[in-house]
Formats: C-alpha cells, sequence, structure tokens
C-alpha cells in the first residue's frame, strides 16, 4: 500500500487546480484518472476571459500547441427562437459581466483542446499523475482515505490523508461517501456530433448558441474546432439527446445552411442538475468535492471557470486545515460561498432569458 496526503481523483481543470495550490507545499499528491491521457472530453473547449486570468496567474503561460483553429471567438451570438431573424443574433461579446465579475477583465474567447488543456495543467504541479485507473472500492478507516484501484492488470491501494473528489457530474465519489436519498440528482444527457463541411454561419469569430425548446431542453450550440463542425444538445432526464441534437441539425440544414458531407465523432455524456437547484454536495470529514462532483456549473453550462476556482479553494482550505487545525470543509465551504451565490444568480438569470426572450442579454 502507498501512502500520500492527499489523493486527487480527476485530472481535469478541477483535480488539476487543487494539485497545484498543492504544489511546494511538501504535502505528497497523486492524481488518479481513469482514462489514458491525454484523453478526449466531451466540452466546448471554451476558455471565458476569467479563466485564462487564472490559468495566467497560476499555472503559467497557455501553450500555443494547445490552442485549436480558429484560435479565439469574439464571444457568443445566441439564436433566442427558430424565429430570430437570420441576420440579427443577440451578441454576447467578450468579457461579458454575464459571466464574470470580476472587474478589468480582457480578452475574447479562447478555443483550446481539452485533452491537451488538461494534461497540461495537471503537469504544471509536482504531483504524481496516474492515468488508467480503474476504481474498485474507496473507504474511510480511521480518519485515513483507502482507495483501491486497478493499473495496467495489477490490483493497487492509496492510503491517503485527504481525498479530493473531482471526478465529474457522475462523481464515484460522491455516490459512495455523499449519496443522499432525500436529495435525488435528475440526469441531464448531452449529444454531439462533428462533422466536416460547411455552414452560412460565421463559424471562424463566433460561438452560437440556440435557445428554442424543440432544439434542446437547455441549449444547443455550434462552434467550429479545426476541420470539424461540432453540433450539441441534451435533454431532460427520459429523453432523448440525440433526438433533440437531430431536430438541431435539421434546423442548421434548413435555415443556416449546413451542408455536412460526412460525420466523423459522435459522443455523449450526461449532466446533472445540481447546479440549476443549489445542491451543492462539498464532502464531509476530510473528503472534499470540487468542479462538477460537487455541483458547480456556470452559465450556459461552463464549467472549466469554477472547477478552476473550486479545485484552488480545495488545495487551499487542506493546507489551512493542517495549519490551524480547523476542520477542512468548514473552510472550504466559507471560501467557495460567494462562488456558490453566483452560479445560483446566474442560472436565475438564465430562467428569466428563456422566459423573457432576448431582452435580457441587452
Amino acid at each position: 500500500m502507498r501512502e500520500f496526503d492527499v489523493c486527487i481523483i480527476g485530472s481535469g481543470p478541477a483535480g488539476a487546480g487543487a494539485a497545484k495550490s498543492l504544489t511546494g507545499s511538501g504535502l505528497k499528491t497523486v492524481i488518479l484518472e481513469k482514462q489514458r491521457l491525454p484523453r478526449y472530453k466531451m466540452c466546448s473547449g471554451m476558455l471565458f476571459p476569467e479563466a485564462q486570468q487564472i490559468i495566467r496567474d497560476h499555472f503559467g503561460r497557455i501553450p500555443e500547441e494547445i490552442l485549436s483553429d480558429p484560435k479565439e471567438f469574439n464571444g457568443i451570438r445566441v439564436y433566442p427562437t427558430k424565429e430570430t431573424p437570420l441576420d440579427s443574433p443577440t451578441e454576447i461579446p467578450m468579457p461579458s459581466r454575464l459571466f464574470s465579475k470580476l472587474p478589468d477583465l480582457a480578452g475574447c474567447l479562447l478555443n483550446v483542446s481539452r485533452g491537451g488543456l488538461d494534461s497540461w495543467l495537471c503537469a504544471q504541479s509536482d504531483a504524481n499523475v496516474l492515468d488508467g485507473c480503474r476504481l474498485l472500492d474507496m473507504s474511510l478507516d480511521n480518519g485515513h482515505v483507502q482507495v483501491r484501484f486497478e493499473r495496467d492488470g495489477e490490483t493497487l491501494e492509496i492510503k491517503s490523508r485527504f481525498l479530493v473528489g473531482a471526478d465529474g457530474g457522475q462523481s464515484r465519489v460522491r455516490r459512495v461517501f455523499l449519496s443522499d436519498p432525500s436529495k435525488p440528482i435528475m440526469q441531464i444527457p448531452a449529444y454531439e456530433e462533428h462533422y466536416i463541411g460547411e455552414v452560412d454561419l460565421d463559424v471562424e469569430n463566433w460561438f452560437y448558441a440556440f435557445l428554442d425548446p424543440e432544439l434542446s431542453q437547455g441549449f444547443a450550440s455550434f462552434h467550429k474546432k479545426d476541420n470539424r463542425l461540432i453540433t450539441v444538445s441534451g435533454a431532460l432526464q427520459g429523453n432523448s439527446a440525440k433526438a433533440y441534437l437531430n431536430r438541431f441539425r435539421a434546423h442548421l440544414e434548413s435555415v443556416h445552411g449546413l451542408r455536412a458531407e460526412e460525420c466523423v465523432h459522435s459522443y455523449g455524456i450526461v449532466l446533472t442538475d445540481m447546479c440549476f437547484r443549489g445542491d451543492f454536495r462539498l464532502g464531509r470529514e476530510n473528503i472534499l468535492l470540487c468542479g462538477e462532483a460537487a455541483g458547480f456549473m456556470r452559465f450556459f453550462t461552463e464549467g472549466i471557470t469554477t472547477a478552476l476556482i473550486t479545485g484552488r479553494k480545495v488545495g487551499e482550505s487542506i493546507l489551512e486545515s493542517m495549519k490551524t487545525g480547523r476542520q477542512p470543509l468548514e473552510i472550504y465551504a466559507r471560501a467557495v460561498a460567494r462562488e456558490m451565490d453566483f452560479i445560483m444568480e446566474q442560472h436565475k438569470q438564465y430562467s428569466e432569458i428563456q422566459s423573457a426572450g432576448d431582452s435580457l442579454f441587452v
């Protein structure tokens, strides 16, 4: 059995943020990742200005090799309904106060490869990174957490003082240690397809969002990444995200001139409704959750910024707990209170936007 001070489950921005904040502290840290790195992650890969600032401040300059083509977008063009005139989408240029309250932000949306971004972020910490890990079980034993997993056909076990769940919306850590039958979590499937083709939208300069409920039970999106045109749609639990995407694709073909020569990739994920209900599950004892695992997801399902913020707060809370003897969960809850309030304010505003059309964007 190998012993660590901190075991982080998940190598996304939340896990990397936690690992980076512990770098140089002398704590022995390990990141366990289910997939082999770099791995594909269904995500737009849009870095909003606040996320860019966090990365510059705490990780360094974003390397050119993880940027996609086009490298940046001016912002988001929104079609509130299918009837919105083609030449009259609502434009949300970046930076926008809808997505951050920080003053003096600058920059556009950066278009990055999520696999490249996540691997690079983790590499900026001094954590040991073990990929290709299949979790078998986790348990609390005399104040320590034991994690048993399989890697390369071998069963391994880790003992750590702290466990960080940064393993996404379907978090295994949350299900094992923070399951609450009285608060069922709704599953929200999302589906994407990548096309080789052309479209009569300005995909070199803008990311597109479509709010009509016939196209998605949330919002549908369309953007370019390298030589691919990417469509995404979603549905509520019990409905078919793929069916909504098919309707979205038909709309793009008939109204926006999508000419898809070939579908080269398709993928699905399942989100949760935790952020919309304010169901933030931060942890218990020496187990802390961050990012989507804890329910953090910003406006327009933007998860990278809040993952970086809450991951860093987890690491800082662990360090303060060790220094002061206070409970890490108490420290962490206070540290992320502002982020929780901001997310709830954003989602309330989004609900109003869906009801009022595009007037609230102006």
